[in-house]
């Protein structure tokens, strides 16, 4: 099918599927951030600083990379993000199993997020987050991926919130998160 053919044309130009979803991924990324701050900046702080692990001593082991926060002013609520582009968007069932069992987007993205609650409880990753103004207390956040692969809309992996992107920016929109 046209699908198919399509794909293997990038595929072929790139040589290489995880060179073209990076490079799909950061783009995606970018427009998410300047959407969001674009039209969502009168009810949320948006903060699109990258939050890391970089500089903090015995988290050498550990995953963890927010690509977003959303702040919910009136509800004082923080939203950390992780958002994929991913490049499957066929609901072959086949597929989708294979997708989330391999290391993809969704495992990475899962694992750069899964550790939070834990790093709450340490003093100096709470410092790193109110340097860049985000302030938690009694539990006031989620963990969510924002996503392009329909099929994973509305999930939830153990405590994180899957959205695919169109969805999210509605639920934003009509503020019913």
């Amino acid at each position: 099918d046209i699908y198919n053919t399509l794909k293997n044309a990038v595929f072929q130009k790139y040589k290489d599927k995880n060179s073209l979803s990076t490079k799909l991924g950061k783009i995606f990324q970018k427009y998410v951030h300047k959407y969001c701050y674009e039209n969502f900046s009168q009810d949320y702080e948006i903060i699109i600083k990258p939050i890391n692990l970089d500089g903090l001593k015995g988290y050498e082991n550990k995953k963890l990379d927010i690509d977003m926060v959303l702040y919910d002013k009136e509800k004082d609520f923080y939203y950390f993000t992780q958002i994929k582009y991913t490049l499957i968007h066929k609901s072959y069932l086949i597929d989708e199993i294979k997708y989330l069992g391999d290391n993809t987007a969704m495992d990475t993205a899962k694992k750069q997020l899964e550790n939070i609650p834990e790093f709450l409880n340490y003093k100096d990753f709470q410092n790193k987050l109110l340097e860049n103004n985000i302030n938690i207390k009694n539990n006031n956040y989620a963990l969510i991926i924002i996503h392009t692969t329909p099929q994973y809309d509305f999930q939830k992996i153990d405590n994180i919130q899957l959205y695919e992107w169109n969805n999210f920016r509605n639920l934003l929109k009509n503020d019913t998160m």
